[in-house]
């Protein structure tokens, strides 16, 4: 399964339409910072507008005191958080003061490098907030997730060793570390989860395969192999 602290859902924060996609299919793998869609907001233009009148306004009032200019500039430094909360990057705002003039499309970018999962966007699609876009992960680690009998939680431990077979990939030997024995049985198999974290730059292993594996545990002096 996915790594879940390598995961980043990319979701609509503001209402708007999808002008332009730079990614538009599952499989396709990005870098953080790439963009990925152009949205067109009026919430977002607006902002924009905001932007620069704050800017000129924290201009005008150095010459009206310090407490002008602290109140201008805390109100600049909530608009430029706004935006930021709303997707759009310290370099778009930038660009946006620098130039005086607002962008009327806005690019949404990745959050992490990694490949894309799912994807749910059409070009000229019109969001709400809260529109699942993207899903985004970084397979270069994976969890495998693992059921082991009750009986056998005693030569379970966090930290231990384990190799193991994917039913896609036979002849193929891979190995991880234990990094997770979860405390509830289910009740109906009478199993445990045990999660292991195991390395996957070369991209072989892929979610949702099958996997058998074996951990060398041990009670007391006595150790074995255990088939999970």
């Amino acid at each position: 399964v996915y790594d879940a602290e390598r995961v980043a859902v990319v979701s609509a924060w503001v209402p708007g339409r999808i002008e332009e996609l730079h990614v538009d299919h599952v499989g396709e793998r990005v870098v953080s910072g790439q963009p990925l869609i152009e949205l067109y907001g009026p919430e977002l233009v607006a902002a924009q507008m905001e932007l620069l009148e704050t800017s000129e306004a924290l201009r005008s009032a150095r010459a009206a005191g310090e407490r002008a200019v602290r109140e201008a500039s805390e109100t600049l430094a909530a608009v430029r958080e706004r935006l930021r909360r709303w997707g759009v990057s310290a370099d778009q705002i930038s660009r946006v003061e620098e130039s005086g003039a607002t962008d009327q499309n806005v690019t949404i970018v990745s959050p992490l490098s990694g490949t894309v999962v799912e994807e749910n966007v059409t070009e000229g699609t019109y969001l709400t907030t809260g529109d699942r876009l993207f899903v985004i992960a970084d397979l270069s680690s994976v969890w495998i997730d693992l059921a082991a009998h009750e009986k056998d939680l005693a030569v379970l431990r966090e930290g231990d060793h384990v190799s193991f077979l994917a039913a896609a990939l036979p002849g193929r030997a891979f190995e991880g570390v234990v990094s997770l024995v979860e405390p509830i049985v289910d009740p109906a198999t009478r199993t445990v989860t045990v999660r292991v974290e195991a390395d996957n730059s070369d991209g072989a292993l892929k979610p949702d395969m099958f996997v058998t594996a074996r951990v060398a545990g041990s009670v007391g002096t006595e150790g074995r192999d255990l088939p999970i």
